[in-house]
């Protein structure tokens, strides 16, 4: 008997235990994915053409020491400049 109810302790011990640290991980992570948007700038310069090619910047790394930073360049056609597949019909200098 008194197995038993050393067992049943462990077990209800065990399952709080899974219960605070899920609770806690919702906690973490969404604090995380917060702390994220908060840092996020978007820009967007209106335009009435539909003929246009949407740039999208990413940060990779900033390095405040040397004074650099590395920036992902994303370019999205749209319009006529785009074919079906989502690629660029004609050379475009920037």
């Amino acid at each position: 008997m008194a197995d038993t109810n050393k067992n049943l302790k462990n077990s209800v011990f065990i399952i709080i235990a899974i219960i605070v640290f899920i609770i806690a991980f919702i906690f973490v992570y969404n604090s995380y994915k917060k702390e994220g948007e908060k840092r996020s700038v978007f820009v967007e310069s209106p335009s009435n053409n539909p003929d246009h090619i949407n740039i999208t910047a990413y940060i990779v790394s900033i390095d405040p020491i040397k004074g650099d930073m590395s920036v992902r360049l994303n370019f999205e056609p749209r319009g006529s400049l785009a074919n079906d597949r989502g690629f660029l019909n004609e050379e475009v200098d920037l």
